[in-house]
């Protein structure tokens, strides 16, 4: 059986690109979701966007391609998805600790 480069199996939208990783506290994923959600992007873009900022103040050329691509790469296992959006019913108190409740309209307790 022939053997498959990565770059065949791979969605064309990944193509000659690598992925890079970092763990981080699930408040940092939590608040990088609001912002991305709030300026409309998604988490790709504004990584990409904090990347370049990054290499640019270091001295680098803006590499990451902050192209904004569709959401989950489109295709047909997208248009399977249903994506909704439902506000929780309580009080968040990770979004109020950095005052990003009463930004998104919940009350503080």
């Amino acid at each position: 059986m022939a053997k498959m480069n990565d770059d065949t199996r791979r969605p064309p939208s990944r193509t000659g690109r690598v992925q890079v990783t970092a763990h981080v506290d699930a408040e940092v994923r939590k608040l990088l979701k609001v912002l991305a959600m709030q300026r409309d992007v998604t988490l790709q873009h504004l990584l990409c966007v904090a990347i370049n900022d990054l290499l640019e103040k270091s001295g680098f050329p803006r590499l990451a391609d902050e192209a904004m691509l569709p959401r989950g790469g489109g295709g047909a296992a997208q248009a399977q998805k249903k994506r909704t959006f439902q506000r929780p019913s309580r009080n968040p108190s990770h979004l109020n600790k950095h005052g990003l409740g009463s930004m998104l309209g919940f009350q503080r307790a």
